[in-house]
């Protein structure tokens, strides 16, 4: 009897035992996939961190105004050479009013680039157009900077860079920024990230 019993019980404790294994394994894979979308989010915002940061560096060398840190030069900008700045000191979006950016929203903005968007190239990266947005709402000043997808310098084919520069040239109703009461003039990019010749994403 006693002999029986001892039976039952080691069946018993190795079926808990199993029991435990499979929970842990379970725990596990679910851990692991958690763990997973984390490390991909987390990379995913410190490629974006490290793209704010390069736009915000770009062009140190070149000041002209006392609190730029990223002056356009007129001369070499792409654009209406007729484009205006109300004053000689262009805030950065960054610093300056939520408020800034395309006066339509983000949805309008992203329809209005896929509806004219048709480069079938297989390019990958980030496209970045950087502006300035005059104290009435106005773009001009465009420059371009390119990078692969780890933010490394590359070169993008022509046919896209001019593409995506004309599209974003035709976004023409830009917020006006109020900084004292007063409409101020502030530097804006827009970034389009691009896998295999399609766009995935657009920053800011």
């Amino acid at each position: 009897m006693l002999s029986s019993f001892n039976v039952l019980c080691r069946g018993q404790a190795a079926a808990s035992e199993a029991h435990h294994c499979a929970n842990t394994v379970v725990v596990g894979k679910a851990q692991k996939r958690f763990d997973h979308r984390m490390n991909k989010r987390l990379k995913t915002t410190f490629r974006h961190l490290g793209l704010i940061i390069f736009l915000c560096s770009c062009g140190q060398e070149s000041k002209k105004y006392t609190n730029d840190i990223g002056y356009i030069d007129p001369k070499t900008a792409f654009g209406d050479k007729n484009f205006k700045t109300c004053k000689n000191e262009i805030y950065e979006y960054y610093n300056s009013e939520s408020n800034a950016g395309y006066k339509h929203g983000k949805k309008a903005l992203w329809d209005s680039v896929l509806t004219k968007y048709s480069v079938s190239l297989k390019e990958s990266g980030y496209l970045t157009f950087r502006f300035v947005v005059n104290c009435e709402g106005k773009a001009g000043r465009y420059m371009v900077i390119q990078n692969n997808l780890d933010l490394e310098p590359k070169v993008f084919e022509d046919e896209l860079i001019s593409q995506l520069l004309t599209i974003t040239q035709g976004l023409k109703e830009w917020r006006q920024v109020i900084l004292e009461n007063e409409p101020r003039d502030y530097y804006m990019y827009i970034t389009y990230k691009l896998l295999d010749g399609k766009i995935i994403e657009i920053l800011p």
